[in-house]
């Protein structure tokens, strides 16, 4: 039973399941150095950070990609 949290190059499968997006960025952030300003998303669905993960879920932080300025 695992969640799979992705940030960036890094990754890995942890015993995390029943946590929100918060806990697991609280967690796993150093780890995986994850932005404090990266969205979540759970299984390619937008997430909060009150979200939950569950056992299988895929969960991926990302920062937003920058915009050029008009």
């Amino acid at each position: 039973m695992s969640v799979q949290v992705t940030s960036g190059a890094n990754d890995g499968n942890f015993p995390l399941e029943g946590n929100t997006v918060a806990q697991l960025r609280q967690k796993l952030g150093a780890a995986l150095n994850i932005a404090a300003d990266a969205s979540a998303t759970i299984n390619g669905i937008r997430a909060t950070d009150t979200s939950i993960a569950y056992d299988g879920d895929e969960v991926v932080f990302a920062r937003a990609t920058a915009e050029k300025g008009v």
